[in-house]
């Protein structure tokens, strides 16, 4: 995954590149403030998640530390409302394989071997890097659905984002 910072100054689309018109138009998430005009969200694509950081001279919406807050689960965590997580960033590809998911079922017997395959397949994914350059220098929060805070696949990539 990509993370682009595209800024149009007032909230005028039409100060808006050609290039920033691009991004918003296939963009997953769009985090924005109060200066985003509803005519520069419109280009965001139906589906694209609208996360308002709500930074006014009154006051935030949202700390920085929700707004760094990446949900890096697969599938959306059941019961929890879209517009109520506060998550800037929906990080599927950084999530374990549909298959290994599937074989590990949050068995804690299989957590041992599945901290080894997810670790492996981590060495792989281009977006362990890009989670990494997300957080470089600031606080992220790694969201994850698992019920169970001691085995679960967030441990495993905390534990890889900290190592080198």
């Amino acid at each position: 995954m990509t993370v682009f910072l595209v800024g149009a100054g007032p909230g005028d689309p039409g100060l808006l590149t050609r290039r920033g018109e691009e991004l918003l138009r296939r963009a997953d998430v769009v985090v924005y403030d109060r200066l985003a005009s509803r005519a520069l969200l419109a280009l965001a694509p139906t589906g694209a998640e609208l996360v308002d950081a709500g930074k006014s001279p009154a006051g935030v919406a949202l700390t920085q530390d929700q707004i760094n807050a990446v949900l890096v689960d697969r599938l959306w965590p059941r019961g929890l409302k879209k517009a109520d997580a506060h998550v800037a960033l929906w990080m599927k590809d950084v999530a374990p394989s549909p298959q290994l998911r599937v074989w590990f079922h949050h068995d804690p017997e299989r957590f041992t071997e599945f901290r080894r395959r997810y670790t492996s397949e981590l060495r792989k994914n281009p977006a362990l890097a890009e989670l990494r350059k997300l957080g470089k220098g600031k606080p992220v929060t790694l969201l994850y659905a698992a019920h169970d805070p001691k085995v679960n696949h967030a441990l495993v990539l905390k534990s890889a984002l900290s190592r080198r």
